[in-house]
């Protein structure tokens, strides 16, 4: 009796497998050419296929390879030229293939699925700024640097749509590489100087620095005339002190003519020392004189030799601060002892003791 309900059983399994097998057939969900066995794609459990199917079926696909077992019945979705990635390995398969027939699909460049939020300001194809991860741009520095516009210094952190205005804030209209296509309202409104009344250039970074907020002066440019030391500054009308900010003389003299005359504690006029700072002056900040390298061939080495590195001012020699043409040397060498020096020097004719007597003899120390 058992072998008998089992030998029905069979029977009923079989007929089962081939009605469903026709009425499967029959349907063709996929499209009455689609001659794929349903098993490449589908499992007994339920014909859902779930997000992880495909990378689960990726990973055996590959051990398979290594293996060396048959792949043949193993189907990839990279093999119809579009490989799952990111999110399109999470969504339902609906959600592209609406109908199921495959034939009737639409074609596998993004625009065929994703709607140009753009409106065409951009490329077609997405994944020249985005990825399949999500819709966000991790860096965008390397898109502009395609499109001739670098987002360098305060453009690296100013927001897109500060630059690119739109009601949806989603167009990206080519607006020129020129700072003028988004400055001319700056450009236009500045009045401290005028940039239009003078003519000034419309490349802001002509005089700007676009590595520091606030439009700050960028003193690179004045490679005519560099501004180091204590020629660092900001504010241009120290210098130029008329609104067009005209071509001034370098000389030192056409800027410092007022310190010249009115330095209280060397008269620069008064005693006729030339109007070049740099023969003497260091353009350091409090102007420092030790420059004046010429004091060693022009009087006395005092940048080497035993000098050297021993003095911080001139008035350690020139004592008399109205006449640099008084120096000493017996007031520095205090140890020179004027009777000691006498009997020292009793065999040198016309010997005195007095700093220009010393002078004549140790000229080059």
């Amino acid at each position: 009796m058992r072998v008998v309900l089992s030998y029905i059983r069979c029977w009923q399994v079989f007929l089962i497998h081939i009605v469903c097998t026709s009425w499967a057939y029959s349907q063709h969900p996929h499209g009455e050419d689609f001659a794929m066995d349903c098993r490449l794609c589908h499992h007994t459990e339920s014909w859902a296929i779930t997000p992880s199917y495909w990378q689960e079926r990726s990973l055996a696909y590959l051990r398979a390879l290594r293996k060396g077992e048959d792949t043949d019945s193993m189907f990839l979705h990279q093999t119809t030229g579009f490989a799952l990635t990111g999110q399109h390995r999470e969504i339902d398969c609906r959600a592209c293939h609406a109908s199921l027939v495959f034939a009737d699909d639409r074609g596998k460049e993004c625009i065929d699925c994703h709607r140009d939020v753009h409106q065409m300001t951009t490329v077609s194809d997405c994944s020249t700024c985005h990825d399949t991860r999500s819709w966000l741009i991790d860096d965008v520095a390397p898109l502009h640097e395609r499109v001739g516009f670098a987002l360098t210094g305060v453009h690296a952190v100013e927001d897109c749509t500060a630059c690119h205005q739109s009601q949806t804030h989603l167009r990206f209209d080519p607006i020129g590489n020129e700072c003028i296509a988004c400055h001319r309202q700056d450009y236009l409104a500045t009045t401290s100087p005028n940039h239009v009344e003078l003519q000034y250039s419309t490349n802001c970074m002509d005089c700007h620095n676009i590595e520091t907020p606030g439009w700050t002066i960028d003193g690179s440019n004045h490679f005519f005339f560099p501004l180091t030391g204590a020629h660092d500054i900001t504010d241009c009308t120290q210098c130029h002190q008329v609104p067009n900010f005209s071509n001034i003389s370098s000389a030192c003299i056409s800027c410092h003519n007022d310190e010249r005359k009115d330095l209280d504690e060397i008269n620069h006029l008064a005693r006729n020392f030339p109007t070049d700072c740099a023969l003497c002056h260091s353009i350091e900040p409090g102007w420092p004189t030790h420059k004046y390298r010429a004091h060693d061939g022009d009087y006395f080495p005092i940048f080497r030799g035993e000098h050297k590195g021993e003095w911080s001012s001139c008035h350690e020699c020139h004592i008399d601060r109205d006449d640099f043409k008084v120096f000493s040397c017996i007031d520095c060498h205090e140890h020179s002892d004027p009777v000691d020096l006498a009997d020292e020097h009793d065999d040198v004719k016309n010997y005195r003791y007095e700093s220009r007597a010393c002078l004549e003899c140790h000229s080059d120390p």
